[in-house]
């Protein structure tokens, strides 16, 4: 269970280690290859800050997930565009990598981070809006048949509340080191599918796939407007799914986004033209370990996600085969060498791919955002 803290500790909380990073400075370790502030490359979410307060790395991912969903519903109210959504989201994921979810309400650090990224994004808001808005989503009181309650800007608990969000705004730049340049998957995901797809195509439809069937005897055209369409489609949900976990705490956005368009021409029955190149040859050479880390991160998003009446969302029959010809690919590709050879990599393909079987949802992939 995490520790409830009231908005007096939680502003008392703020101030101490705000006082303290004025007096010194806390190391940030970077990316050697960026200037992007990550996690050890050891990354193990046992290590997380959180984890030395007593909640466990699966209550952490749970945290994460469930306010991310409320920076997104938050930014759809606010009507932030998309990228200062997922901006919101990496900032928030940051600030937990270096602090604990026991220490600071994640709601509160969640407004800061829409607030910091609505700027960023060059697409700023009003604070009072900002506040009010999350503030009205939080309450859960917002519905079609009853006015939304709102602060008294003139309130107490209003004043507070802004004074703890601005000071927040500055620890979440000191704890990313005022690092504001964040790539996403979105845009890689788009030249990645365009680099497939254009003439001469690299990818094509499965024989027999609904796909080869609906197109068969169009024109080149037409097969290449329909491929373009269905990876750009589905890898895109896969990217937003992905803006749920850690993943951009491991990995670079290129990474996800190639993670992403693999699982799109999966789930499309999409396959390499050359038969002589496999798939890790047209994702520039990605390490098969870190595609099936981002594969199963993403797949866990999705097989958590619920449905009306607190079922499984999706199609069970379409995700149950789906997980089947991921299973398939990865032992293709373990035969062919491209995994590493021993038994913690064998390991690792078989605890996230090959040897759990739970069935996820497709929720996502049927309406993607």
């Amino acid at each position: 269970m995490v520790p409830t803290t009231s908005p007096t500790n939680h502003r008392h909380n703020i101030c101490t280690w705000w006082g303290a990073i004025c007096t010194k400075q806390q190391p940030q370790e970077k990316d050697s290859s960026s200037s992007v502030v990550r996690l050890p490359r050891s990354y193990n979410k046992a290590n997380l800050p959180s984890y030395k307060d007593g909640i466990s790395p699966e209550e952490e991912n749970m945290l994460r997930s469930r306010t991310c969903r409320f920076i997104e519903e938050a930014g759809k109210i606010l009507k932030l565009p998309r990228l200062a959504q997922a901006t919101a989201m990496v900032l928030f994921h940051r600030f937990f990598a270096k602090h604990s979810f026991a220490q600071h309400d994640r709601f509160e650090v969640a407004i800061s981070c829409i607030l910091l990224a609505a700027k960023v994004e060059e697409a700023p808001k009003k604070l009072s809006t900002i506040i009010l808005e999350c503030h009205a989503l939080k309450s859960g009181a917002a519905t079609a048949s009853r006015p939304t309650p709102r602060l008294d800007t003139n309130s107490e608990d209003y004043v507070q509340l802004k004074e703890r969000i601005l000071l927040l705004e500055r620890v979440v730049l000191h704890t990313i080191a005022f690092e504001l340049s964040i790539d996403h998957p979105f845009p890689m995901v788009l030249d990645k599918v365009r680099k497939l797809c254009n003439l001469p195509r690299k990818v094509e439809y499965e024989k027999h796939s609904e796909g080869a069937l609906a197109l068969a005897g169009a024109a080149s055209t037409a097969v290449t407007n329909k491929m373009t369409n269905d990876l750009v489609q589905y890898a895109m949900a896969y990217a937003n799914d992905s803006m749920y976990t850690c993943l951009c705490l491991q990995y670079t956005a290129k990474q996800i986004a190639l993670g992403c368009v693999f699982m799109a021409a999966k789930y499309c029955s999409i396959q390499p033209t050359n038969q002589d190149k496999g798939w890790i040859d047209l994702l520039d050479g990605m390490p098969v370990e870190i595609l099936v880390s981002i594969c199963e991160q993403i797949m866990d998003v999705i097989s958590k996600r619920q449905g009306p009446n607190g079922t499984t969302a999706g199609n069970k029959e379409t995700v149950t085969k789906f997980f089947a010809t991921l299973q398939r690919e990865f032992e293709v590709l373990k035969k062919q060498n491209f995994l590493m050879s021993g038994p913690t990599a064998d390991g690792i393909a078989k605890k996230r791919l090959i040897g759990d079987a739970d069935t996820p949802s497709t929720n996502s992939v049927k309406r993607p955002r």
